[in-house]
């Protein structure tokens, strides 16, 4: 599925030193290059996107300078619930925007808080397991598994689990030099069927492992939490 940048927008939350380098969590150093892609084709499609910094953070604490929020798209927020406390709320409505992307660490704090409230108000919530991060694999592979299959259903019924190269948004405007800058449509070579429609499933055991611990210890990772555009 292709998104439309005018209502769509990508959080980037708590991608921040001291706890997003190689010393303090690999896992979330792992993720810039996806969230980066992301955030490149997200500003060529027009979406908003939106940053958070943890307690009294400031952009010059973003885990790469090629991340850096530009001016106004940031404020510092203590909590894993995006919404409580900062202007989210109110910046989503005046852009009209009705899907949201979910990014950043850690995944069982900002990625459920965050996600799960914006579920909550009505959006439609898109969660890249590669865009997603903890100390360790369980606790990503818990998050997917909460808000996919495991969490309330007036959560889990708003969110698609996917992986970050599934997403792609209408009318980009990359520069000819990237190479991915004609790329189509999503990959539909491994799917599950959803009224009929072919949905791209993600291979999640690129992401968790082939023998993740936890309660989706299943032969495709988390493939058979199956909750793609509302198939669950």
């Amino acid at each position: 599925m292709k998104h439309d940048g005018k209502t769509t927008a990508l959080l980037i939350l708590d991608l921040q030193k001291p706890s997003c380098t190689m010393r303090r969590r690999v896992r979330c150093v792992d993720t810039i290059p996806k969230v980066k892609k992301l955030m490149d084709e997200a500003r060529a499609a027009g979406a908003m996107v939106f940053y958070t910094f943890a307690g009294e953070g400031k952009p010059s604490e973003i885990a790469d300078p090629g991340l850096a929020p530009r001016d106004g798209e940031w404020v510092a927020q203590r909590g894993p619930d995006k919404f409580l406390g900062s202007d989210l709320e109110k910046r989503l409505k005046d852009r009209g925007i009705k899907t949201v992307i979910v990014t950043g660490s850690s995944a069982q704090g900002v990625v459920i808080g965050t996600g799960s409230g914006a579920a909550q108000r009505g959006y439609k919530v898109i969660v890249p397991v590669d865009g997603m991060s903890s100390d360790e694999a369980y606790m990503e592979q818990y998050t997917a598994f909460h808000m996919s299959k495991g969490g309330p259903s007036v959560v889990i019924d708003q969110v698609t689990l996917t992986r970050s190269d599934m997403i792609q948004f209408c009318n980009l405007q990359l520069p000819h030099d990237r190479p991915d800058a004609q790329h189509g449509a999503a990959e539909v070579d491994n799917t599950v069927e959803n009224a009929g429609v072919a949905v791209p499933r993600p291979r999640l055991t690129e992401r968790f492992g082939q023998n993740s611990p936890g309660p989706a210890n299943e032969p495709d990772g988390m493939a058979n939490a199956r909750h793609f555009n509302g198939a669950h």
